[in-house]
């Protein structure tokens, strides 16, 4: 059986999924991360929260908050200055022989407790945002001047055509571009149809007579 990359852990096996932490103390400048593995005796809880409810909801930075024990001060930023904001972060299973990632981002902040209104225990939650988190905050850029609505905003890209429901008919597309050629023929009959006129001119006739 062959170990998981970079490790010497085999992948779990057997009816339980087995979920595993780990957590990167490198700044963020560094591109390929050295990874601590926290050991699974030292986590309570973790929640991720990712995806979208529905197609018709906007999809969010995922989110993660993993609830370390902290008792022994380990994740304790007074204590071990390695433990900051923008902490890398990495929640995977080990499953019948597959491992899959379920999150990876950076811590945003840490948060310490004292549950049981005593000093005998102690926690330290870390809230966590993957890279998604970037163009969630991201400013999208304006039109000069704003725009109202979003048939304003496709009308200020000039388009040859708009096609929608809630719109006259008289709106929806662009009128044709002039024809100098067309412009100047208008009203005027070359001498070939004065002196001999062909069938579409007569038909042309006949049908403004019926009108």
């Amino acid at each position: 059986m062959s170990t998981f990359p970079d490790t010497t852990l085999y992948p779990g096996q057997g009816g339980t999924p087995i979920v595993r932490v780990r957590v990167s103390f490198d700044p963020v400048s560094v591109t390929t991360p050295s990874w601590t593995e926290v050991a699974n005796a030292d986590l309570r809880r973790i929640s991720i929260q990712a995806g979208r409810e529905d197609e018709f909801s906007e999809f969010d930075a995922a989110q993660c908050d993993i609830t370390f024990d902290n008792r022994d001060r380990a994740f304790d930023p007074r204590v071990n200055i390695s433990v900051r904001p923008y902490n890398r972060v990495w929640v995977y299973t080990e499953f019948n022989g597959k491992v899959r990632t379920r999150f990876k981002g950076y811590v945003e902040s840490w948060g310490l407790s004292y549950p049981g209104g005593g000093w005998s225990d102690a926690e330290a939650t870390a809230h966590c945002a993957d890279e998604f988190k970037v163009l969630a905050i991201m400013a999208l850029p304006t039109t000069s001047p704003p725009r109202e609505s979003y048939s304003d905003l496709v009308a200020s890209d000039n388009p040859a055509g708009q096609w929608a429901l809630n719109e006259d008919a008289s709106s929806r597309q662009r009128g044709p571009e002039p024809d100098p050629i067309s412009e100047t023929r208008r009203g005027v009959i070359t001498a070939q149809e004065s002196n001999r006129p062909n069938k579409s001119i007569l038909n042309r006739n006949r049908k403004r007579r019926a009108f």
